[in-house]
């Protein structure tokens, strides 16, 4: 039996992973005849989400799980279909080792795949002012911006709420190939650019 290759799509946020997860859903059909599964499942039910945040969710022991939208082990059927499938969620970017992660790799090896990293990033001056912006939308208060910086080169992220915002990139680098127990060789590192958000198709299709 041919080996077959899952592919997650970690984000990083703010890098365009939301329109890659909407070009990918409207075009799943058409991905599928090239050999690329984007499967509909796991995708909670909110108006313009295409991602499978749910799985994510679910991965991280994170209170919006839903299992009535579908579980890790739904992808079994998919699986089945004996193609590449890629699935993509920004809050893969959180996850932490735990017993539901290594159950999932479990299921994963006994089917016959091996898992790719998709993974992009930018410039942390772009991002960082876009992250602060996109949290006191989110009714966060900044009482002092020198201590939430301090805090960032500290840890290497900013943390808020249920999310993980990198900016260091190689400490995420480490926590990607300990988390995923993946070598670099599989880990398809992006700039981000619109042109990269399409041309990663190329390849996924090619690969």
């Amino acid at each position: 039996m041919m080996q077959k290759k899952l592919y997650i799509h970690i984000g990083n946020h703010k890098t365009g992973t939301s329109l890659i997860q909407k070009f990918s859903y409207e075009s799943a059909n058409n991905l599928e005849e090239l050999g690329l599964i984007y499967p509909k499942i796991g995708i909670p039910k909110i108006n313009n989400v295409y991602g499978h945040h749910n799985f994510a969710w679910e991965l991280n022991n994170d209170k919006r799980f839903n299992p009535q939208i579908g579980n890790f082990h739904d992808l079994n059927k998919i699986f089945k279909k004996e193609k590449n499938v890629l699935i993509s969620s920004e809050d893969f970017e959180s996850l932490e080792s735990n017993l539901i992660l290594n159950k999932f790799f479990k299921m994963i090896h006994e089917c016959n795949y091996t898992i790719n990293i998709i993974w992009f990033v930018r410039k942390q001056e772009d991002i960082l002012p876009s992250l602060i912006n996109e949290i006191i939308k989110k009714r966060a208060v900044i009482k002092d911006l020198d201590l939430l910086i301090s805090n960032i080169l500290k840890n290497g992220f900013l943390k808020y709420s249920h999310w993980k915002f990198w900016l260091n990139y190689e400490l995420q680098l480490e926590k990607i190939l300990k988390i995923f127990k993946v070598d670099k060789t599989s880990v398809f590192l992006c700039w981000y650019s619109i042109k990269a958000r399409y041309s990663i198709f190329q390849l996924l299709l090619t690969s």
